[in-house]
């Protein structure tokens, strides 16, 4: 019950399907097939005849270009199309696959040039930054899933428990061939992927109603974080940053609504708070701050460690970018100390009396190719971007009349493909997912 009201305020704040564990999900659409077998499909057993395989009886498409796993298990290599799909894009237009508007793009800051794509016509990726796409199945079984940089083509995906009322088992899925098929993983029920290494497709991490669960062998066995302010805190977000991932952050939700973020200098053993409740002497001027609920959560280094960084344990130069429904929290030296900021927001953060359709801070991008950086930031009414670490922030728009379709929406997700050195493209581009549909932004 408590769970069900938390999930209908943040419902009301987000415009978005609330997740097991306090996050907000892209939504799904009609003209994707979900995990559960039915007439259309087949489940047989996998070689070992432990996990099942999920697969679509309808004939491959004559182009899927995602060659099987070897007897071994390795990752599949992602052969040549026959042929390669330039989808027709302009700097502020719909993403188009084979004339039909991207549904949904699959991906996160980590991606990079890889990501994948929903069509009506069934699901597809890119290995070049939306420059070609390969059409993967023409009946995609899962429409949210994480995967590793190294072998895209290796995917996890969970909704994961509702985690304060008894619900059936919900199982945790893996493919190694891109998403052409799946199975089940047994010892992942209950579980919701949210990272992957970026080179070995072996480790990940899922959030679960114990805890932060970590696996080395590809979801086979898991370890659980166990830890006191696990009792008081369900996980949303877990963002490794350390190469070997042995500094990792997360972000949590309170049954009160209130939010923290953590972080571990143990690959997970401990965790420590670095940024919950109240935090005075903001940046804004306003005193204490209370932090609330995490609606996403951004980690990475950047080029140059900031003085406070200096001696400690902790990856230097940790840029950290917390998003909850009153503003942007920043650190530059990995959480030690922190500014907040909704200046230039004021029209889309959390204020009594405004309808909860019109406000709310969805999802993050940051774009460190640009001089100065640019944080993008998704709300309920289109992108915002700051050019000052999150101190101010300007409205996206180069078009008044809003014929995109995307600068007046919610923004569901945000996937910063950077300038490729053999392409004539110098700048990145922004893959902006909203109800409507895919829009490409070329800043």
């Amino acid at each position: 019950m408590r769970k069900a009201i938390l999930c209908l305020v943040l419902f009301s704040l987000t415009a978005s399907t609330c997740g097991p564990t306090g996050t907000t999900l892209p939504p799904t659409r009609s003209a994707i097939q979900t995990a559960s077998p039915d007439p259309g499909q087949t489940q047989t057993s996998s070689s070992d005849g432990s996990s099942p395989i999920i697969t679509p009886t309808a004939s491959p498409s004559p182009v899927a270009p995602i060659s099987p796993g070897g007897p071994t298990g390795e990752a599949p290599a992602l052969t040549p199309a026959l042929t390669a799909l330039t989808p027709a894009k302009t700097s502020t237009g719909p993403l188009m696959i084979e004339g039909l508007q991207a549904i949904q793009l699959v991906g996160d800051p980590q991606s990079g040039e890889n990501f994948y794509a929903l069509t009506p016509a069934g699901l597809y990726i890119t290995r070049d930054g939306g420059l070609t796409w390969i059409q993967v199945t023409s009946e995609p079984l899962q429409d949210n899933f994480k995967f590793s940089l190294a072998e895209p083509g290796i995917l996890y995906a969970g909704v994961g428990a509702d985690c304060y009322r008894d619900s059936p088992d919900q199982p945790f899925y893996k493919s190694i061939n891109g998403g052409a098929t799946w199975s089940e993983l047994p010892s992942g029920i209950d579980l919701h992927p949210v990272a992957v290494h970026p080179s070995d497709p072996n480790q990940l991490w899922a959030t679960g109603c114990a805890g932060p669960a970590y696996s080395s062998d590809g979801g086979e066995t898991w370890t659980i974080s166990s830890a006191e302010l696990f009792l008081t805190y369900d996980v949303s977000h877990i963002v490794p940053v350390s190469a070997d991932w042995s500094v990792v952050y997360l972000g949590g939700v309170s049954e009160g609504g209130s939010g923290v973020i953590a972080r571990s200098q143990d690959s997970g053993a401990n965790w420590t708070p670095v940024l919950r409740e109240s935090l005075s002497d903001t940046a804004s001027g306003t005193g204490e701050q209370l932090l609330w609920w995490i609606n996403d959560l951004l980690v990475f280094s950047s080029a140059s460690p900031p003085p406070q960084a200096e001696g400690r344990d902790v990856e230097t130069g940790t840029q950290i970018f917390v998003v909850d429904p009153h503003g942007v929290w920043h650190s530059r030296d990995g959480g030690d100390t922190w500014r907040f900021s909704n200046i230039g927001l004021e029209d889309v953060v959390y204020r009594d009396g405004v309808d909860f359709s019109s406000i709310g801070l969805n999802v993050l991008a940051v774009d460190n190719s640009a001089t100065p950086m640019i944080v993008y930031l998704g709300t309920a009414q289109g992108v915002y971007q700051s050019s000052d670490e999150g101190e101010t922030w300007t409205k996206l728009s180069n078009d008044p009349a809003d014929s995109t379709g995307w600068q007046q929406t919610p923004i569901r997700n945000l996937v910063l493909s950077p300038p490729k050195n053999a392409s004539p493209r110098t700048t990145s581009q922004l893959f902006i997912t909203t109800d409507k549909g895919v829009y490409v932004f070329e800043p």
